[in-house]
């Protein structure tokens, strides 16, 4: 699901109110594969990307886009139209990232951030979810 879109120059979504966009694998015991773990901080910075991959989070449309998950978010009646247009458009623009989050991403503030987490996972899931732990090992 996710760790395809995330492979693509874009991704567009349905404004529906049932579509939900995260890595719920984690709440089944599993790691997220397929790159969602390497891609999703790349796109959304560290902190967010954890958050959900850690608690299996999902986004809601218009979070997505707040989020930067997503670049636009139209009707279900457009969105293969949409999705077209943005294909012959070719890539969309690249948005600003934070300077908290281009901190978070260098090695000390990784190590740091993945130190703390890592305890506060432990503490919040009692060693139950080995997916979890994995995770911030990575």
């Amino acid at each position: 699901g996710l760790e395809l879109a995330l492979a693509c120059h874009g991704r567009i979504c349905s404004d529906d109110e049932k579509t939900r966009l995260g890595l719920p694998e984690v709440q089944l015991g599993l790691l997220p594969g397929s790159g969602g773990t390497q891609r999703l901080p790349r796109l959304i910075g560290v902190s967010t990307a954890l958050d959900m991959m850690l608690t299996g989070k999902q986004l809601r449309p218009r979070q997505a886009l707040k989020a930067g998950l997503v670049d636009e978010v139209v009707p279900q009646a457009i969105l293969l139209q949409a999705a077209v247009e943005l294909a012959l458009k070719g890539r969309p623009t690249s948005r600003e990232v934070p300077v908290r989050e281009r901190v978070l991403a260098g090695p000390l503030g990784r190590h740091l951030l993945f130190q703390f987490v890592g305890k506060q996972t432990q503490r919040k899931t009692q060693g139950n979810y080995p997916a979890v732990k994995r995770i911030v090992q990575v």
